[in-house]
């Protein structure tokens, strides 16, 4: 959640018990039965952020406690190092944020979506759109001649895309700025790049993404609660956080199913334990 709009990180640190955040609902009104509440335990703020400018407007939270997967509720995919961000075609927005700028304080009750178009940053920074206020670790998107856009209420909201031949999406951005009336000619939505900071993210979670390893790892049980250690045993650079590996547990085949992002998701019906072991059953290498 970036601290610049609706509050800074700071304002909600200070107040956390007084936060709630809301899984897996589409209205607010009318939450349904799949939606799930927890509230903050942590909050840690970009040590270099920067209020006036937006930079480094990016912040991570800790639940409360984990949250349980289901239908409506999955991990966000984020993008490695790897990812070719120019190749994603097809991309959105989402938020619960202002649809009438003459009303700036009535944020939308229904969870809205829209598609949007990749700006280049040398097109968005140019003198007739933002005039150099772009940094390097922003994201453009929207549409030049305005109309559709992410407004106040939207910050913290995911700029979603996909490659043009796969279902896969990936967060690359994350709802930071843009003009106060919205939607203007030449002033897309200004977003923070997620890939930029996987380190920072790795860095804050204690868990390595997306790095090679030889040392004992986390893999993710289907749930999505439960964990175990593992122990890498292969003999070259594999990691077991890449979705089109052929893994194994043991003696028995197909344990790690495919995962749409990078972390192993393990079949319930493999044996597993604290010693479990990984062996790599793919010719390819991974690094």
């Amino acid at each position: 959640m970036p601290p610049s709009r609706p509050s800074s990180a700071n304002e909600i640190q200070q107040r956390l018990e007084h936060w709630k955040l809301v899984f897996g609902a589409a209205q607010l009104s009318r939450p349904g039965p799949d939606v799930q509440e927890r509230t903050i335990k942590n909050l840690v703020e970009h040590q270099q952020y920067v209020r006036i400018t937006h930079f480094n407007d990016v912040a991570l939270m800790e639940l409360s406690h984990p949250i349980n997967c289901s239908d409506y509720i999955q991990p966000a995919c984020l993008p490695n190092v790897g990812l070719e961000i120019s190749s994603l075609t097809h991309c959105y927005i989402s938020g619960w944020g202002v649809t009438d700028v003459s009303k700036p304080k009535d944020t939308s009750d229904v969870l809205q979506e829209a598609k949007v178009n990749l700006i280049p940053t040398t097109i968005c920074n140019s003198t007739a759109w933002y005039n150099m206020k772009i940094h390097y670790n922003n994201l453009c998107a929207g549409h030049e001649e305005g109309g559709i856009d992410t407004c106040q209420g939207d910050s913290g909201g995911p700029l979603m895309c996909r490659e043009e031949r796969s279902e896969r999406y990936w967060v690359i951005g994350v709802t930071s700025w843009g003009p106060m009336t919205c939607a203007e000619v030449r002033k897309p939505g200004v977003f923070i790049s997620t890939q930029l900071y996987m380190d920072w993210i790795t860095a804050i979670t204690k868990e390595n993404l997306y790095k090679a390893t030889h040392r004992p790892v986390m893999a993710e049980a289907s749930s999505c609660v439960e964990a175990f250690t593992v122990v890498h045993a292969s003999s070259h650079a594999m990691v077991l956080n890449s979705w089109d590996k052929a893994i194994k547990v043991g003696n028995h085949d197909s344990c790690v199913e495919k995962n749409p992002c990078y972390s192993a998701s393990l079949d319930r019906a493999c044996p597993m334990g604290d010693d479990t072991t990984f062996e790599d059953n793919s010719p390819e290498v991974v690094s």
